[in-house]
């Protein structure tokens, strides 16, 4: 235990990345006082009180086996039967924890962490709709169009054109009842302010005018592109199956406690864009672009 603790305080404050920094930044104000806005590997003081009674909580009911090979018979029922055989029997009483629904964001709309990089991580987010949500292709058809790939709107906007960013793209991420529409760039500190006013036109546009065929025609072969590569590949075809059937059995589990998902009668929430966007920068011997101030002014109301 004292081993992995550790192992786990190293990894949380030395190895983590920049720009994965950002993003848990973003995450806590889309979901303050909620676990999606927290770091999954914890804080220093959470880990330390882990002993070993709380990690024998754990269930093994909820665990998932997935297996994408040709095993022979004899070797998948072997394996089955001696994880079925092994599995302690004081673990059998444990329960998982309690689900706890999202809850939407405070006021708080931007954020900004000064730390010694060479280089700005923006994040810019949205709230967007939860996992089973049937819109949740399009969400992710619009993500591509928007930041996925060299032939996207921001790709073409702020790196060939301009020249603004080192990095730039977008994703959706989904959630059981809840989710959020995401912009990272990598920028030079002080070409920040100016990225962002392109990224929020830009995701404007995309709101009022949407995409044009010819973005559709090409988002959709790029989707069908990296779906056909990505089972051909064993690992990720096996993560894709225990993912499926975690989001199946969370549904399940959570519909009598969880809403169902109702669009507004005005307008759904996809339609309504509220932009977060924390800004990680540069040292704290120099400030070279505006403080949290001035990237909030620039936000729409």
């Amino acid at each position: 235990m004292e081993k992995e603790r550790r192992s786990s305080r190293r990894a949380g404050d030395g190895c983590r990345s920049p720009a994965s920094s950002s993003t848990l930044l973003l995450d806590s104000i889309l979901w303050p006082d909620n676990p999606l806005g927290r770091d999954v590997a914890g804080t220093e003081e959470t880990v330390k009180s882990i002993d070993r009674d709380m990690v024998m909580r754990y269930s093994p009911s909820s665990t998932y086996r997935t297996t994408s090979s040709s095993p022979s018979p004899a070797t998948s029922s072997r394996g089955s039967r001696c994880g079925h055989r092994c599995r302690p029997r004081r673990l059998a009483r444990g329960k998982p924890a309690a689900w706890i629904p999202a809850v939407g964001s405070n006021s708080v709309r931007c954020a900004v962490k000064y730390k010694s990089t060479e280089q700005a991580h923006l994040s810019v987010a949205v709230p967007a709709i939860p996992l089973n949500h049937p819109d949740r292709h399009a969400i992710q058809f619009l993500s591509v169009v928007l930041g996925e790939g060299m032939s996207s709107r921001l790709f073409i906007e702020l790196r060939e054109k301009r020249g603004l960013v080192y990095d730039v793209h977008s994703y959706a991420a989904h959630f059981l009842d809840t989710g959020a529409f995401n912009v990272y760039t990598g920028v030079d500190p002080k070409n920040a302010v100016a990225a962002l006013i392109v990224v929020l036109a830009e995701l404007g546009r995309l709101r009022e005018d949407g995409p044009t065929t010819e973005e559709l025609t090409k988002a959709r072969e790029l989707s069908k592109g990296r779906l056909m590569l990505r089972m051909e590949t064993p690992a990720t075809s096996a993560a894709g199956s225990a993912a499926r059937s975690c989001s199946w059995a969370a549904s399940a589990a959570s519909k009598k406690r969880s809403p169902r998902w109702t669009p507004s009668p005005r307008r759904p929430p996809a339609r309504r864009p509220r932009d977060h966007r924390p800004v990680q920068a540069s040292p704290r011997r120099r400030r070279p672009y505006a403080p949290t101030r001035k990237f909030a002014a620039l936000l729409p109301n």
